[in-house]
């Protein structure tokens, strides 16, 4: 529901392999969201999220790397009765 007129998140995750089969894999997600109320009941969302992977490969140059940067926007709307 919307309740207040501005919400803001952030988040941060990091993982790092352990083990000694993938010692060397690493993972991270950046999240940032906002959501500004507008109307009554009614608020506008925008986010931005961010996540990174390194897979290895046997030689460290090989290592498989993938990026990627997702960008949303929505609305919520609270109904109450």
């Amino acid at each position: 529901s919307v309740r207040i007129p501005v919400s803001l998140t952030a988040e941060k995750t990091l993982a790092f392999g352990g083990g000694p089969i993938v010692s060397r894999r690493r993972d991270d997600l950046d999240r940032l969201s906002a959501s500004v109320h507008l109307l009554d009941n009614f608020a506008v969302s925008l986010g931005l999220s961010s996540h990174r992977i390194a897979w290895p490969a046997d030689q460290p140059a090989g290592d498989l790397r993938a990026s990627e940067v997702l960008f949303t926007m929505g609305g919520r709307y609270s109904l109450t009765w």
